[in-house]
């Protein structure tokens, strides 16, 4: 682990999976949240690994609360010394609008040479 990433010691094919939960909350009886998560490798992002969370709640007497989690796996082949970090690729939230992610789970095997 550098720098909040994963570096990758020797060059394979790897399966990569991450996990993040998500909770919507807010202010108003209307919460509406776009988020996009995505692999970046070396900086670069990695456009098969993305996912999306999409919400837009309407409360009745109470404020709503939208959990979730957001997850993926991929197969890639990298190469000795690449850094692998999850990171937000795009983030819209309505008016009133909270969004935390937490326990973030980022998984490297190497399964080929």
């Amino acid at each position: 682990l550098v720098n909040n990433r994963i570096v990758v010691p020797a060059a394979g094919v790897y399966e990569i999976a991450y996990s993040v939960n998500v909770l919507l909350s807010g202010t108003q009886f209307i919460l509406g949240a776009t988020l996009y998560l995505v692999l970046s490798i070396n900086g670069v992002d990695i456009s098969q690994s993305r996912t999306r969370f999409e919400s837009v709640t309407q409360g009745t007497a109470i404020i709503p609360i939208v959990t979730t989690v957001m997850s993926k796996s991929i197969l890639i082949e990298l190469n000795a010394n690449d850094e692998i970090s999850i990171r937000p690729s795009f983030l819209q939230l309505s008016t009133g609008s909270a969004l935390e992610l937490s326990d973030p789970n980022l998984k490297v095997i190497k399964i080929d040479d």
